[in-house]
């Protein structure tokens, strides 16, 4: 406490130090659970996201260096474009691919070295982005169609001229199965199902709970789409059954967010909270736990060992082996989070303000130290 006090007082008695031009809106900030420090590095929280403070010396003998979360020491300043994170995915190589609404998409190395920055007319706003393991390609959702990234960043775009019902494309699933990359694109106009060459829609008319596709997600042998109206199952490109507040648990019919971990399915309302679809076709709710959490779009995700949840008032994590949850706020550069990604080692939270970048160690600590 005593050396923050000295670098707070430092910071205000205007040392010469390099400053980003648009870093603004400044709060130091050292992360603590209880009185116990969580590492010893300090943290400088800005409008442009979060940034990690070092110093050339010992004592403050030295200027202050600033590096954005994402960087190597001295490598240089504001990676990311954006500080609104709408979209976070990862590919094959182990690269975060991080979207927002205005800005396009930047991809960070492993390291979290800064490889480079994809933005034109048509890769702009993107509303979500999902990894294609078949044809190792990554698939932007945008306002302007579906972009599909080879490895070497090249791309190709599939729009209305393509046969999707609408440019506008919210969300994408690779559906398994069948000699053919098959995909199904959640629009603004109901839902897409199709490849490259041939595309149909689905919509109200067939069954559909509502034209406004937020979500979409291929599991066992059905296709889920979460809608503002209601949960569809498809099932051989029908619709096979429709989950709403009247006729079952769901609390709110706006369903942003789908995810799958094994044979279990979740699901992420707009206001209602999460849900479990049992096998035997059941909704569970988990608002005693954690109440009505408003789940934004691409803000679920699993590793097979624990599901993570992004809200407008931080993050939860459901460890699946104890079933027991836990909350994530002061761990957040934002307390909204609107996309989640994981891989080996961490768990990546895009939201308002940046990216927080979480080990899964701290996690597991954190559920050890958890009282049953």
């Amino acid at each position: 406490m005593a050396r923050t006090n000295e670098i707070q007082t430092a910071f205000n008695s205007l040392l010469d130090w390099k400053r980003p031009e648009s870093l603004s809106s400044c709060q130091l900030a050292a992360f603590a659970k209880g009185k116990k420090p969580m590492g010893e590095t300090l943290w400088l929280m800005s409008g442009e996201g979060m940034w990690r403070l070092g110093w050339q010396g010992e004592g403050l003998s030295g200027s202050p260096l600033v590096s954005r979360f994402d960087d190597p020491p001295n490598r240089g300043l504001g990676a990311l474009k954006s500080n609104v994170i709408s979209a976070l995915a990862i590919d094959d190589l182990g690269r975060l691919w991080a979207g927002s609404f205005r800005d396009g998409i930047d991809v960070i190395a492993p390291d979290g070295a800064h490889i480079t920055h994809l933005e034109s007319e048509t890769v702009r706003e993107i509303n979500a982005l999902v990894w294609d393991g078949r044809s190792r390609r990554m698939l932007a959702a945008t306002a302007q169609g579906l972009i599909r990234f080879d490895g070497s960043f090249g791309s190709e775009r599939l729009s209305r001229a393509d046969g999707l019902l609408s440019d506008s494309v919210l969300s994408a699933a690779v559906i398994q199965g069948g000699d053919r990359e098959s995909l199904a694109l959640a629009t603004s106009r109901g839902l897409s199902f199709g490849d490259a060459k041939r595309f149909r829609g689905l919509t109200t008319v067939q069954g559909l709970s509502d034209n406004g596709v937020y979500s979409v997600l291929s599991h066992l042998q059905f296709i889920y789409a979460g809608t503002r109206g209601g949960i569809a199952q498809i099932a051989g490109g029908r619709v096979d059954r429709v989950f709403k507040d009247s006729n079952s648990k769901l609390m709110r019919n706006w369903i942003p967010a789908l995810c799958a971990v094994g044979p279990r399915l979740f699901i992420g309302s707009y206001g209602g909270g999460v849900f479990e679809l049992t096998a035997a076709g059941e909704l569970i709710s988990f608002a005693s736990e954690i109440g009505r959490q408003t789940v934004n779009q691409n803000a679920m995700a699993s590793d097979g060992q624990a599901l993570y949840v992004g809200a407008l008032d931080g993050a939860w994590v459901l460890d699946l082996r104890s079933q027991k949850w836990m909350r994530l706020k002061d761990e957040l550069p934002s307390s909204v989070v609107l996309s989640v990604a994981v891989d080996a080692q961490r768990v990546y939270f895009g939201g308002t303000g940046g990216i927080a970048r979480i080990e899964k160690a701290y996690l597991e600590k954190r559920f050890g130290n958890m009282k049953t």
